[in-house]
């Protein structure tokens, strides 16, 4: 999803409020399923800005964390935690 801010500059979002994402659990060793509860748009000085994606249970990712620790399918985080398990091993 792309939006305006307040200035008119384009925002790009990868999911919506209602979307369930996949993020790696590290710690834990397996991927959680997660629902967007809201998207805020944080204006900073200038033309600088942060969102901040949060989940309904627990926790926020970043729109930066896609395709690292939050993916839009399940498949994509398993592969992620698979890669992740393998690295550790070695």
């Amino acid at each position: 999803m792309i939006r305006r801010d307040h200035l008119g500059n384009w925002v790009s979002i990868p999911c919506i409020v209602g979307d369930y994402v996949y993020e790696l659990n590290k710690s834990r060793e397996k991927v959680e399923t997660k629902k967007v509860r809201n998207i805020e748009i944080h204006i900073g000085r200038g033309n600088c800005y942060a969102v901040h994606i949060e989940f309904e249970v627990c926790g926020f990712c970043r729109p930066s964390d896609f395709g690292k620790t939050v993916f839009k399918t399940p498949g994509d985080a398993a592969h992620a935690l698979d890669e992740y398990l393998s690295r550790k091993k070695k």
